[in-house]
């Protein structure tokens, strides 16, 4: 092989290493450094927020959930207080021969009425049981949860539901069926969130 034919390969072999030497000085430049810098922050940033974001979106749903079931805790006791305290004397006003006697708190026929008609607008009041489990399906994900509310909701309407054709024992039943549905719920919404609040600090620790 003579000169001329090896020429072109040395020539190939000094633009290779000439833009290798470019390409190191591109890389060393300020320039690309800025550049490329500046790329990494700003996904490094995009990124900080989105995490941020997604803390603060959980917390909030968190703490909406909490208050429900706080809400929720309070409300349906005094709902099913007030249900079973009217009902009861409603079912005992509608007894005739009542009107001489006295109520098991000793009051008349008159101030017994009285009585009803204060539990009856006290109800009223109240925000009911069923537009709490209704609102729990848009918050909470467990299955449990969701099967337990319809459940509590169906013994919530069998009692507030019921008619003066109900025995007052029935009601008392179906007052305490109600209730115990009701704190499962709960139950079930406070370890939910206890499981969030949990994973959370999880990622904090990460």
């Amino acid at each position: 092989m003579n000169d001329s034919e090896k020429l072109p390969v040395n020539g190939t072999q000094s633009q290779e290493e000439e833009k290798k030497s470019r390409l190191i000085l591109l890389l060393d430049s300020k320039f690309f450094v800025t550049v490329i810098g500046g790329i990494l922050l700003a996904l490094f940033s995009n990124m900080w927020q989105t995490y941020w974001k997604n803390l603060e979106y959980a917390r909030d749903l968190r703490e909406t959930k909490y208050a429900l079931m706080s809400n929720f805790s309070d409300d349906y006791s005094r709902a099913l207080h007030a249900g079973i305290e009217m009902m009861l004397r409603r079912n005992w006003l509608l007894d005739k021969t009542n009107k001489t006697k006295e109520y098991y708190d000793f009051r008349g026929y008159e101030e017994t009425r009285t009585v009803y008609e204060a539990y009856e607008s006290k109800l009223q009041t109240i925000r009911s049981p069923d537009s709490y489990f209704a609102q729990s399906k848009g918050l909470f994900t467990s299955t449990e949860l969701s099967d337990q509310a319809v459940k509590a909701d169906k013994l919530c309407y069998t009692f507030f539901a019921a008619s003066p054709k109900v025995e007052s024992k029935q009601l008392i039943k179906r007052y305490f069926e109600a209730a115990e549905e009701c704190k499962k719920f709960i139950e079930l919404m406070a370890k939910e969130i206890r499981q969030e609040s949990q994973k959370n600090e999880r990622w904090w620790l990460w």
